[in-house]
């Protein structure tokens, strides 16, 4: 649990550096559950020094349950998993992030 707990603080501190009174009223980030179950998570990155980084999407199969799929196309960061891998697809971001 610490290691998600850090990387949800993580995404706000990384959340908090975007917002300039402008970026957060055109984009942000936003986390939904799916019908797998599981979890989506859409992250804009235009108007950040990331935007028109991309990333390969990634897929890593454990299991039937735990499983997580990620992908930047320049403007957004995608990515899916399992009920349990909300923080493997935060890593993914931070790993990403960090990676730029």
């Amino acid at each position: 649990m610490p290691v998600q707990r850090d990387n949800l603080n993580w995404l706000q501190s990384w959340y908090a550096m975007q917002c300039n009174g402008v970026w957060e009223h055109s984009w942000g980030i936003k986390i939904d559950n799916i019908d797998n179950p599981g979890w989506a998570i859409d992250i804009d990155i235009r108007d950040t020094k990331l935007e028109g980084e991309r990333l390969i999407a990634t897929d890593v199969n454990r299991s039937e349950d735990d499983w997580y799929h990620v992908v930047c196309n320049g403007q957004k960061f995608h990515g899916v998993g399992g009920a349990q891998n909300l923080g493997d697809i935060l890593q993914a971001f931070k790993e990403f992030v960090e990676g730029h």
